[in-house]
């Protein structure tokens, strides 16, 4: 039984090997193949099969220095790394293995902290410049710039301005058998808004409703 186990094992290695390089056929006629870095471990004998010489990743910034790693390959010559190192950083389950061991760390973020050379965007093209002007501390040098095609972006029908705050007094209750949070007034006043937005001559696809909490969605 132990030698019949061991050939099943390396049968399974061989048929393995086979399909990784029939795969790689097919990829190679791609001039760009994506993945997700879970992808990219899993089958990381498909990768070495292709042997890219290039690899992009993006959101670098939020991804756990060991996956970048296990994705590396012996062909690649370039690494890119695109991502906001002032952003979000990688999460794990395991709360002391991010804070004590340092897997919070994203490897781009490494890099950037210890002076390893890289180029930083100085124009926005997303969002109107009083929106912009909240992020300013954030990204100071170089200060971040509007593109003028931002400039051009038209208000939003109906309202004043922009960008406003809204500030009300009425408290927030958590759900029945959950941990999760609900403010009833808030919801009201959202929908209410969005109603308004979509008189105004917007389409729902155009509207965008974000909340902090899961059970705030089911109001």
């Amino acid at each position: 039984l132990p030698h019949l186990m061991t050939r099943y094992t390396e049968i399974s290695k061989e048929i393995r090997t086979i399909m990784a390089k029939f795969e790689a056929k097919i990829c190679r006629e791609n001039r760009v193949v994506g993945m997700t870095s879970t992808a990219a471990a899993k089958y990381h004998d498909l990768l070495e099969e292709m042997r890219p010489r290039i690899m992009i990743v993006e959101e670098a910034a939020e991804m756990l220095e060991s996956h970048i790693i296990s994705a590396l390959t012996t062909s690649l010559e370039h690494l890119i790394l695109i991502g906001d190192h002032q952003q979000l950083r990688p999460s794990t389950s395991v709360h002391k293995l991010s804070e004590v061991h340092g897997l919070s760390i994203s490897l781009f973020e490494r890099l950037v902290m210890n002076q390893f050379p890289f180029t930083r965007l100085s124009h926005q093209r997303r969002m109107r410049p009083e929106i912009r002007q909240l992020i300013n501390p954030i990204y100071r040098d170089p200060p971040l710039q509007d593109h003028p095609d931002v400039i051009k972006y038209p208000t939003i029908r109906g309202v004043a301005q922009s960008l406003f705050f809204l500030s009300h007094n009425e408290d927030e209750h958590n759900l029945p058998d959950s941990a999760s949070k609900v403010n009833e007034h808030e919801a009201k006043f959202a929908a209410k808004l969005s109603f308004y937005l979509l008189q105004q001559g917007y389409s729902a696809s155009k509207i965008t409703i974000i909340t902090m909490y899961s059970g705030q969605k089911t109001l």
